[in-house]
């Protein structure tokens, strides 16, 4: 199987349009709008088509720290490959009203030693909710019409090609499809900061504000969800 990329650094330099001086700037140094922290009631794949959940905070394979990700498995996925016979199978929703603020596109596997395995391109996507409030999707197969009509690539050629962004979505919009393969989901909240972390300089700067997902999800949603 693949693994995710990391997202820029909060303080890596990005093309974002300049802001004004009433603008707030966020995680990711784009500029932002609102703090509001979010109870979500609309998950990216629709409960019933998921088989299972692989919870947050597992170190396995190239993971050398615990995820601060959840892995979102489909009905019908029988491997832990991205590659799909029917890459629109499940409708993948943006999970609140917000911004997408990043896409990138994986061409090949983040680590060299997956390279030598079959393969699909497949999409990172980043949401801001508020200036404090992202959830991230890794693994998507396509994106809609709107969002691909909506931004270009600065580069191309690259195998890891990267577009800062700003299109409007709203709760439950589809945004993208999948296959029957593991996605992942993840939930950042800047006003909780994990004191745990001894040297947060020595990962990405935003997994300090990765939450429990289940804890920001409405009470019908996340008993749905536990089961799983």
């Amino acid at each position: 199987a693949t693994r995710e990329t990391t997202l820029p650094r909060s303080d890596t330099k990005q093309s974002w349009p300049t802001p004004q001086r009433s603008q707030q700037i966020g995680l990711f140094g784009q500029p932002c709008e609102g703090a509001a922290t979010l109870t979500l009631d609309t998950f990216p794949l629709d409960p019933k088509y998921i088989e299972l959940i692989t919870p947050m905070g597992r170190v396995q394979d190239s993971h050398v720290t615990p995820t601060d990700h959840q892995y979102i498995i489909p009905v019908g996925t029988e491997s832990g490959s991205l590659v799909t016979n029917n890459p629109r199978k499940y409708e993948v929703k943006a999970p609140a009203d917000g911004y997408i603020i990043t896409i990138e596109l994986f061409k090949e596997p983040v680590e060299a030693q997956y390279r030598n395995q079959e393969y699909r391109d497949n999409y990172l996507v980043l949401f801001e909710h508020s200036c404090t409030f992202y959830t991230r999707l890794i693994h998507i197969d396509t994106l809609s019409e709107r969002v691909l009509s909506s931004f270009s690539f600065k580069d191309q050629a690259s195998q890891h090609p990267y577009a800062s962004t700003r299109i409007p979505v709203t709760k439950g919009e589809v945004i993208g499809t999948i296959g029957s393969h593991s996605f992942d989901f993840q939930i950042m909240d800047t006003n909780v900061k994990d004191k745990n972390i001894i040297n947060p300089r020595n990962i990405d700067s935003f997994s300090v504000y990765a939450v429990d997902t289940f804890k920001y999800l409405t009470g019908p949603l996340r008993a749905e969800l536990l089961k799983k």
